[in-house]
C-alpha cells in the first residue's frame, strides 16, 4: 500500500558520508513504470504451437488446415493426446548450431536482431537472427584468449547492454566487449570494414562469475560471483576513448551469488544466492550528479539454491527458479508469493515472452515448458528437445 515505507536509502561516497531518503511503495512503483520500454509488444505464437496446445487440451487430432477429428471417448482422447501434424512450411527446430562443446549462456541484443552464444571451449559466437533474416548465420566466432590477469575463462554468463557486451566465467575476470555491427557502421573506428567485437577492458579479481546484468540504458553492470558478492560497477569511456571501470557498490552475501537481474525500468536490482535468499534492492539516484544509491527493499527466502531470476516485462512479477524443484511467482506490488509451480527437476533457466503473456522454463528435463500467464501460469504445453 502507499502508506508502507521502503527502508532508507544510504550511500557512502568514497566510504564516508551517508545520504538518506524515504520513499513509499507507490512512489517506487511509479519510478519503475516511468522507465519501462515505450513500445508495443505483441505475442506471436507459431501456428504449430497453437495446434499442439489445442490437441493436448481438447484431445483433438489435427490433420491439416480445417480438418480435425474429435475423439469419441476418453480412451481415444488419451490415445490422441498431443498428436498434431506439422505443415510442409513449418518446422519445430528452425535453426541449429553445432558449437562443438557445452553451451553455457545465451543473450539477445537489446534490439533482438543478434544472439550471443558462449561455450565451454572459450568461444563467443554472434548470430545474425533478425526478423528479416530468412536464415540465421554466425557472423562472429572467436576464441577469448588470455586476459590481462594472465588467465582465460570458460564463459558462463553474458549480458548485452546498450553499448557493451559483458562476459565472465571461470577466469576471475569480466571482459567488456564493444560490438560494431552493420546497423551501427557510423560508429566504427577507422580501418574496420566489417563487424567486430573487441575486448576493450577487463575487470579483474571478480572470482568465478555466475551472472551478469546491465541496467537499462546505462553502462552500469551487476556482477554475481562465487566470492559471495554482487558487484555493481560503472563502465566509463575516457576523453582518450579508453574504457575503464569504477566499482559503485559491493553487496556482501552469505553464499555464492548465482543470479542478478535489473528490473526492466532499471530502478530495482534482484539478487539470488545459493542459500536461497532472494533480495530486491531499490537502485535510484538520490543526489543529482551522484551515482545511484542502493537500498534494501525486500528479502524473501526460497527453500533451496536460487539459479535464475527473471522480471516480467511490465515488472509486475518476479520469477525465481532453482534447486527447490519449482518456479516461484512473486507479485511486486506487495512482494507476496502468488504461485509455486512444481517441477520434476531443478529450474536453472526461465524466460518471459516479450509481451509478458507467456513464461518458458528449461533445464535438466530435456524439454522446454510453456506457461500461460493469463491462465494463472498454467502449463499449456512442453516441447521435447
Amino acid at each position: 500500500s502507499g502508506s508502507e515505507r521502503v527502508k532508507s536509502i544510504s550511500r557512502k561516497p568514497h566510504g564516508r558520508n551517508h545520504t538518506t531518503t524515504t520513499l513509499s511503495n507507490t512512489a517506487v512503483g511509479e519510478m519503475e513504470t516511468a522507465r519501462l520500454p515505450k513500445v508495443s509488444l505483441s505475442e506471436m505464437m507459431p501456428a504449430w504451437v497453437k495446434r499442439k496446445i489445442t490437441a493436448e487440451s481438447t484431445g483433438t487430432r489435427k490433420s491439416g488446415v480445417g480438418n480435425s477429428t474429435q475423439s469419441k471417448n476418453s480412451e481415444q482422447k488419451q490415445h490422441y493426446y498431443g498428436q498434431y501434424e506439422i505443415h510442409s512450411s513449418e518446422t519445430i527446430i528452425s535453426h541449429e548450431f553445432n558449437r562443438g562443446n557445452w553451451t553455457w549462456a545465451m543473450e539477445w541484443s537489446p534490439d533482438g536482431n543478434y544472439l550471443a552464444l558462449a561455450t565451454e571451449n572459450h568461444d563467443l559466437a554472434i548470430v545474425d537472427a533478425g526478423m528479416s533474416a530468412s536464415l540465421w548465420k554466425v557472423i562472429h566466432d572467436d576464441h577469448i584468449g588470455r586476459l590481462k590477469n594472465d588467465t582465460t575463462h570458460t564463459i558462463r554468463a553474458i549480458a548485452w547492454g546498450t553499448t557493451f557486451i559483458a562476459i565472465g566465467g571461470t577466469g576471475d575476470a569480466v571482459s567488456i566487449i564493444e560490438p560494431y555491427l552493420p546497423a551501427s557502421s557510423s560508429l566504427r573506428p577507422s580501418g574496420i570494414t566489417k563487424q567486430s567485437f573487441r575486448v576493450v577492458d577487463v575487470i579483474t579479481e571478480t572470482g568465478f562469475v555466475s551472472a551478469l546484468s546491465w541496467q537499462k540504458n546505462s553502462n552500469i553492470l551487476a556482477i554475481g560471483n562465487r566470492e559471495d558478492q554482487c558487484l555493481v560497477v560503472k563502465v566509463c569511456r575516457g576523453n582518450d576513448s579508453s574504457v575503464n571501470t569504477n566499482i559503485l557498490h559491493n553487496v556482501e552475501r552469505s553464499d555464492w551469488v548465482n543470479a542478478v537481474r535489473f528490473s526492466p525500468g532499471g530502478t530495482k536490482l534482484a539478487i539470488g544466492d545459493r542459500s536461497g535468499l532472494l533480495s530486491v534492492f531499490l537502485f535510484v539516484v538520490v543526489e543529482q550528479g551522484e551515482p545511484p544509491a542502493l537500498s534494501s527493499l525486500q528479502n524473501i527466502t526460497m527453500e533451496d539454491n536460487i539459479l535464475d531470476i527473471q522480471w516480467a516485462p511490465d515488472a509486475k512479477y518476479l520469477y525465481v527458479g532453482g534447486e527447490d524443484y519449482c518456479i516461484t511467482v512473486i507479485g511486486t506490488s506487495k512482494w507476496d508469493v502468488l504461485q509455486k509451480i512444481g517441477r520434476d527437476r531443478w529450474v536453472p533457466f526461465l524466460a518471459p515472452s516479450r509481451g509478458g503473456s507467456y513464461l518458458v522454463s528449461g533445464g535438466s528435463e530435456n524439454s522446454v515448458s510453456l506457461f500461460d500467464v493469463k491462465k494463472e501460469w498454467r502449463e499449456v504445453t512442453s516441447l521435447p528437445l
